[in-house]
This record gives C-alpha cells, sequence and structure tokens, in this order.
C-alpha cells in the first residue's frame, strides 16, 4: 500500500509496482556538507555572482501557486529550470553566503528553488494532464517534459534533469511539502 506521503500520480489505466519501502524523497539520510572549505567557497563565489542573472530570467507560472521558471521554462527536458535551481539551491545552502547588496538572502532563494522543483513537477508527464509548458517559448512550449512513449533516447534524457531536480531538492528538503515529495516519487519511479 502506498502512503499518502508517497502517494504516486499515474495517467489512469497504467499499473506500476513501486516499493514503498524505499523512501524515494526521504532526504533525512543525505550527508551534506556542514561546512565549506578554501574550493567550495571559491566555487561559491562564481556562482554567488551569477544569482542576479538567474533572477533576471526568472518568472512566476500561474498555472499552480508557489510555481515559477527560469528562461521560458520551455527548453528541451527541463533543463532550462533544473540548471538554475541546482545553482541556487547550492548557494542557499551554503553556511558562508553573505548576500551582497540587492543579492536575496538565502531563505528567498530556496523559496524560489522550491517554485522551480514544483514548476518542474507539475509539467513532467507524471503531473497533473493540465499543466503544461507555457505556449510562447524558444523551446518545446506547450506540452510537458518526460518524454513518456517517446522512445528509449528521449526518454533516457530526462535523468539528467531528475538528477538536478533530486539534487537541488536534498539541499532545501525542509522546504518541501508532501505535494512535491509526492510528484518528485512518481517522477522517479517512472
Amino acid at each position: 500500500m502506498v502512503t499518502p506521503h508517497f502517494a504516486l500520480i499515474f495517467p489512469p489505466n497504467k499499473e506500476r509496482f513501486v516499493d514503498t519501502s524505499i523512501p524515494l524523497t526521504d532526504f533525512s539520510t543525505v550527508s551534506l556538507p556542514t561546512s565549506d572549505n578554501e574550493l567550495s567557497s571559491r566555487f561559491l563565489g562564481l556562482v554567488a555572482r551569477w544569482v542576479p542573472v538567474a533572477l533576471r530570467y526568472y518568472q512566476p507560472w500561474s498555472d499552480r501557486p508557489d510555481c515559477g521558471n527560469f528562461f521560458g521554462g520551455t527548453f528541451a527536458y527541463g533543463l532550462d529550470t533544473s540548471l538554475a535551481i541546482t545553482s541556487l539551491a547550492l548557494v542557499a545552502a551554503s553556511t558562508n553566503y553573505a548576500p551582497i547588496e540587492g543579492q536575496p538572502s538565502a531563505d528567498h532563494l530556496r523559496r524560489i528553488v522550491r517554485r522551480g522543483i514544483r514548476y518542474l513537477c507539475f509539467t513532467h508527464n507524471m503531473g497533473p494532464a493540465d499543466c503544461v509548458r507555457p505556449s510562447e517559448g524558444s523551446g518545446k512550449s506547450g506540452n510537458k517534459w518526460g518524454e513518456r512513449g517517446l522512445g528509449f533516447f528521449r526518454e533516457s534524457q530526462c535523468g539528467r534533469t531528475l538528477a538536478k531536480i533530486t539534487f537541488a531538492a536534498a539541499h532545501i528538503h525542509e522546504s518541501l511539502e508532501d505535494e512535491e515529495r509526492g510528484i518528485l516519487a512518481a517522477i522517479a519511479a517512472d
């Protein structure tokens, strides 16, 4: 039996075996460093300078509450938003992040990352049917990503995006709610 925490959303008439003893979105066992070292501090400096650029290309997505995307949200496999949320999650999780004037707080970045995760969860094949990517954009607009049924190559390309989403989710796991965890688990099981 699937518990509500790991309730999976499947298309009608599709049955899947899901081993619910494996907590797909339980990040409590993830061991992230508690402090930065010289190399990670240098990397933080580089990525933190990119934060204002990313936020300039962030836009809320009105189809669902607390959702947003980057660079239009229509690029193949959701890479536009997944790459941005990965970088922002790294900055927000750093113990040494000290925003300079005009830069957002780590809490604000975590909220933006969560909104990006929600957008990618809803616009994936496992999300609600009515949630598709914006109709305008420079990529695959007006449809879902996930590439279900389009063959091994296309479907396998989504693994990179899923890795980025789960990486970002692990860094902000305390900000995630059951809704995001459930869809994220469904995407991973798909």
